[in-house]
């Protein structure tokens, strides 16, 4: 007779569980980095980032798959990006936007916003008191 092995359970997804296609990155609530519309009006605080997307904080009504084009702002680096995303997930107070045909140039800029506070072994952002960026 042979004793069956518990499995370790996982709180979080094992990398052969993850289907997505780029990693998201976890932003501050305190971050000053946003999205505007195209007519410039606030649409939500920035969650997560990605190379693939972005999940908002938002309470704003959009349509699955329906294009938009935004305006990614991060006060604090002076960056504006404009962006073409399509609405994919949407949840109470969330709508996760995937990018459309970005250029070079927003590319870029995503990568800037993604690097600032980046920590590799942790994948979050970190606004750090006092430091400056």
């Amino acid at each position: 007779m042979t004793k069956k092995s518990k499995q370790p359970t996982h709180s979080h997804p094992t990398p052969q569980d993850e289907r997505r296609r780029f990693e998201r990155i976890q932003v501050d609530a305190h971050a000053h980095l946003y999205v505007n519309d195209a007519k410039g009006v606030r649409v939500g605080h920035v969650r997560q980032i990605g190379r693939g997307g972005v999940l908002l904080a938002t309470d704003r009504a959009f349509e699955v798959n329906k294009p938009y084009r935004f305006t990614l702002i991060d006060e604090k680096e002076n960056i504006q990006c404009p962006l073409h995303a399509a609405l994919r997930y949407v949840d109470k107070g969330h709508a996760g936007f995937e990018f459309q045909d970005l250029d070079a140039d927003s590319a870029v800029k995503i990568g800037i916003i993604i690097g600032k506070y980046y920590v590799g072994d942790t994948g979050t952002y970190e606004m750090k008191k006092g430091a400056k960026g």
